[in-house]
């Protein structure tokens, strides 16, 4: 007799006081076994499942809480890496007006103008993936190229530095833009604030 054959026993088998020589048991007993056995793995299947899809959730904002993190590090590197430049160009301009100079060779001086990439460098990637800066990316480029040409050669000439000026103002007012339409800071900080509520709910009923 096989398996199926000897299930429709048992569930025909059921419905009298038979009992079976091996086991003693009643067919009721068979039908009572087999559907406690159908039961609890149903609900060792539901608990998995549900098991499951929360991890997957869990893993789902941790990966997009890392992705705002890292968009956040990355926007505010940027930006102070543009603001300090900014400052340091200005400063240039100022003097090189002051003095009716067109250009100075830092190299020919033994000196550093200290203009500074390597935020750019480091986050470019990261900057380059986001939609929400995308009109700004080439310009982004653009400006970083030139600012190059400036810290490879050590020279800064007028011209130049009005250029990079007027560029480096724009991106960061659309960085500053893009940082609030994110709202990235209040994400993140809200973000952690619901883990600690829930936290500590959990701590308190238990």
């Amino acid at each position: 007799m096989d398996y199926f054959d000897t299930l429709n026993w048992v569930l025909v088998a059921g419905a009298k006081p038979v009992v079976t020589a091996s086991t003693g048991m009643t067919g009721a007993d068979w039908v009572k076994l087999i559907g406690g056995a159908i039961l609890g793995s149903g609900i060792t299947a539901g608990v998995t499942t549900f098991n499951t899809n929360r991890q997957f959730k869990y893993q789902r904002e941790k990966d997009l809480l890392q992705k705002k993190e890292g968009q956040l590090i990355a926007l505010k590197s940027v930006e102070n890496e543009i603001f300090y430049n900014l400052k340091r160009l200005e400063f240039f301009k100022e003097k090189l007006e002051e003095k009716e100079l067109d250009k100075v060779s830092f190299k020919e001086l033994d000196l550093n103008n200290n203009l500074k990439n390597d935020s750019w460098l480091k986050h470019s990637d990261t900057i380059d993936s986001m939609n929400d800066l995308k009109k700004v990316t080439d310009k982004l480029h653009i400006f970083y190229f030139n600012l190059a040409n400036e810290i490879n050669n050590q020279i800064v000439q007028l011209k130049r530095t009005e250029d990079l000026i007027i560029q480096g103002n724009k991106i960061k007012t659309h960085i500053e833009f893009t940082t609030k339409k994110q709202n990235l800071s209040n994400y993140i900080t809200n973000y952690y604030e619901s883990k600690k509520q829930k936290k500590a709910e959990n701590l308190g009923g238990g």
